[in-house]
């Protein structure tokens, strides 16, 4: 993360001046690159889930300003929801308009509720945000030199953000749908407890 120089307000809003880092975005990546990357990214990852957070507190710190403990359960369930004001707001009209799109959010969301008893009550330093330009890598896809935007971080549990990864990188130039390998994680044994349903459902969200 790059050291912020200086935070302030401007023109009816605010800004940050950071360092300046070189590479290209995580999003450039063909496949090749990108495979070569996933070790250094998930390293990464790993390091934010050993980083302390405050427990209780809120789920989304960095977003909606709320300092009302949350459990992580309850965040999943309500960004399912349309709420006015939030970051992103007004989509349930517009999936309402498109054709059969609304019976498919909510088989979805269906979905989600039912998996969501083996998602644990975890509390770890999410990003949420890794492609639309806010990571830099080296151009050869060797490590990763810088990771921008923590707009979307949340506290919650870590496979959380490897869904969102694993979801925004298939079937684009990093993941074409030509390489998709089978699910990841086990799929017998006692972690299957554990993997299996959690990553199943944090995808299911995840892709809504």
């Amino acid at each position: 993360m790059p050291a912020v120089i200086e935070i302030g307000s401007a023109f009816g809003g605010a800004y940050a001046i950071s360092e300046r880092h070189d590479g290209i975005f995580l999003d450039e990546l063909d496949y090749p690159r990108f495979a070569r990357l996933l070790p250094a990214l998930l390293r990464a990852l790993d390091a934010m889930r050993a980083l302390p957070v405050p427990t209780p507190g809120p789920v989304d710190w960095a977003g909606d300003g709320s300092k009302e403990p949350e459990t992580w359960h309850h965040w999943l369930v309500r960004t399912l929801r349309d709420t006015p004001g939030e970051r992103v707001s007004g989509w349930q009209s517009d999936l309402e308009r498109a054709p059969g799109m609304g019976a498919l959010y909510a088989e979805g969301e269906a979905e989600l509720h039912a998996l969501l008893g083996p998602c644990p009550q975890l509390r770890h330093v999410l990003h949420l945000d890794l492609f639309h330009r806010n990571v830099l890598v080296n151009p050869d896809g060797s490590r990763l030199a810088a990771v921008f935007d923590w707009g979307c971080s949340v506290y919650g549990d870590f496979l959380y953000e490897v869904a969102c990864l694993s979801s925004g990188s298939r079937g684009t130039r990093c993941w074409p749908a030509s390489t998709l390998p089978p699910p990841p994680g086990p799929t017998t044994g006692p972690s299957a407890l554990r993997w299996t349903p959690s990553l199943s459902g944090y995808a299911a969200t995840s892709s809504m």
